[in-house]
């Protein structure tokens, strides 16, 4: 399986088959869950950790967008 990090670094870990990574945000770190079904419905992965990483790398800069939102709520 393909090594990644997110945008602070740390490394992308699996949880319950969905990556997940911890995210820093002004005060706080979150820690942000992209379901498979996400990675496959929204951004085309086919389901394997290989294209989960890539669709979730090729995407990272939207998926921070939402989390940033959801967090301001």
């Amino acid at each position: 399986m393909a090594s990644m990090t997110a945008s602070n670094g740390m490394p992308i870990l699996r949880r319950d088959g969905d990556p997940f990574f911890n995210h820093l945000h002004p005060e706080t770190i979150l820690m942000v869950q992209v379901t498979q079904e996400c990675l496959a419905d929204v951004f085309g992965s086919d389901g394997s950790a290989d294209q989960d990483l890539k669709a979730l790398r090729d995407n990272l800069e939207a998926i921070l967008k939402v989390v940033d939102a959801k967090s301001c709520r």
